[in-house]
């Protein structure tokens, strides 16, 4: 439950552009992705693994549409800043390997 209100919160105000968004990925991932398995139904033995490769790449792109949509509602809701988390990880990597360490026991 605590995902759902998160997830609401998020998109407060945006309702509309958010399933625009969505809508309009999934039309431009599926539609194509329809034709190219109908295609490959009728290729013997190498079109289920065209089928596949093809549901693979239609996927991950909804995937990635999703995971950029949600860092851009982030960004905009509640002023999270990428920039300043990569910078933050990377001083705390940079930190962590100039930490000294114990010599172990031979």
């Amino acid at each position: 439950m605590a995902a759902f209100r998160r997830s609401r919160e998020l998109v407060t105000g945006s309702w509309w552009l958010t399933l625009g968004i969505m809508f309009t990925a999934g039309l431009i991932a599926q539609v194509p992705a329809t034709g190219l398995k109908f295609l490959w139904s009728f290729i013997p033995v190498v079109g289920v693994l065209l089928t596949a490769l093809t549901q693979a790449v239609s996927s991950t792109y909804s995937s990635v549409v999703l995971v950029i949509y949600y860092f851009d509602r982030r960004c905009r809701t509640e002023e999270f800043d990428l920039h300043l988390l990569a910078e933050q990880v990377r001083a705390e990597a940079a930190g962590a390997s100039t930490i000294p360490r114990s010599p172990s026991l031979a």
